[in-house]
């Protein structure tokens, strides 16, 4: 059975689609509106791709794709009035709540690295522009960012709320607006790579009182390397101009003899510390340079600092890891794990930054605790906010036309409570 889109595809192709979708005030013109189907069909196309297209599928895909230079020119052309304005920290006021506002490119090429939560980016293959609704938490989170400085503000805060309420577009959002401001970002989208057990792990340290196997400490080197890899990615310039304190030896989680202790002299760039481990051969080195990197940017005063994590319960729930026992490995005895934890339980802390989380209730692996850190709620939508939004579906096809009433706005909003997650599902199974 074809899907609402591909048909209104075809219809377009076939000049029936006016007579399908209602051209008034609030909704596209037939000509923007098959402009749109050709880029969401693109976009998604072109997340799934990788390398050159395979015999016989790459003739079929390409029939119905739209240069990127005619997309652009047919956006410019059709759907001028629908373009979304970047959002930045002087746009983030009381005076944008329940307005649509997109994510910068740069940012998102930046992000794209590492990746980004799994629902904000399934979300966005449905939408011509990868946008969010501001809402309160998004102003409070961007006056904590200004505070920082100051030292007015919070210094830890968890999001958190029931699950698809929007926590982790709420810490996107602080990502994006710190990323806005130069400021120096550490994101974390996900736990489940680092407790899933997927990736390869050495033992680095036991206890010289005891040498039972819950005294060793285990290294995710290939993992920690990667973290610091994108790091590296997502501030391109605000770590310059930052250098070491002191001076410091590097020692790797592998064989001494083929990985000798490294010196860093003092004044030493932290892009020439990083560096160390995202060489080719750096990657014994990551653990080490992380806690060395950690404990610079902690103790720092010049830039203001943004630590994010995502699904943060997943560092206070027993790991998939297991010790020569069988026994799961707590987070703690992951040494980059246990990295983070300090940061979050308070035990190092930042003296010019924040560190905001945001608790997941999605994944049954993931516990109930998390950071004893203030918890600013994310709630459900309001019906101005849900309104909002669904004249921006409309706008952009992700509702049909007969989802375009008011009545039937209104009615998937009673119907899912106006849970983000579940109304944005709601109005795209009527597409």
């Amino acid at each position: 059975m074809l899907s609402r889109s591909r048909l209104l595809l075809g219809l377009a192709k076939q000049g029936q689609l006016a007579q399908h979708v209602p051209v008034k005030a609030g909704l596209v013109s037939p000509q923007a509106f098959s402009t749109m189907m050709a880029m969401r069909q693109q976009k998604a196309f072109s997340k799934k791709q990788t390398g050159p297209p395979k015999e016989g599928r790459g003739a079929s895909a390409s029939s119905s794709i739209v240069p990127l230079e005619q997309r652009r020119q047919a956006l410019v052309d059709s759907f001028s009035p629908q373009t979304l304005p970047v959002l930045t920290s002087a746009t983030c006021t009381k005076e944008s709540m329940g307005k649509i506002y997109r994510i910068s490119e740069d940012y998102l090429e930046r992000l794209g690295r590492q990746g980004l939560p799994t629902y904000v980016e399934r979300d966005w293959q449905h939408t011509v522009e990868d946008s969010f609704l501001i809402r309160e938490p998004t102003i409070q989170l961007n006056q904590a960012l200004s505070d920082i400085s100051s030292d007015k503000g919070p210094s830890r805060l968890v999001l958190d709320g029931e699950q698809g309420v929007g926590k982790s577009m709420t810490l996107l959002q602080a990502v994006h607006l710190a990323l806005a401001k130069n400021n120096i970002v550490f994101y974390l989208p996900s736990t489940l790579d680092w407790t899933s057990s997927r990736h390869p792990f050495i033992p680095i340290q036991k206890s010289t009182v005891s040498s039972d196997a819950k005294d060793t400490i285990f290294a995710q080197p290939t993992l920690t390397a990667a973290l610091l890899d994108q790091f590296i990615a997502l501030n391109p310039t605000s770590l310059k101009g930052l250098t070491l304190a002191k001076d410091l030896t590097i020692s790797s989680t592998s064989d001494a003899a083929n990985y000798p202790d490294v010196p860093v002299k003092k004044g030493s760039s932290l892009v020439d510390l990083i560096d160390l481990a995202t060489r080719p051969d750096g990657s014994p080195y990551a653990t080490q340079v992380l806690e060395a990197l950690v404990e610079e940017l902690a103790a720092q005063t010049s830039k203001d600092l943004l630590i994010a994590v995502d699904q943060v319960n997943g560092l206070y729930t027993p790991t998939d890891y297991r010790d020569t026992e069988g026994k799961r490995l707590d987070p703690t005895r992951l040494q980059t794990l246990a990295i983070l934890r300090g940061l979050l339980d308070g035990k190092r802390s930042l003296k010019r930054g924040l560190i905001l989380s945001a608790m997941t209730r999605l994944d049954a692996r993931y516990g109930q605790a998390g950071p004893q850190s203030p918890t600013l709620p994310i709630s459900a939508y309001t019906q101005e906010e849900a309104m909002a939004l669904a004249d921006y579906y409309a706008s952009t096809g992700v509702f049909s036309p007969s989802g375009s009433t008011s009545r039937v706005r209104l009615a998937k909003y009673v119907a899912t409570s106006g849970n983000p997650r579940r109304f944005f599902n709601s109005c795209l199974a009527l597409f």
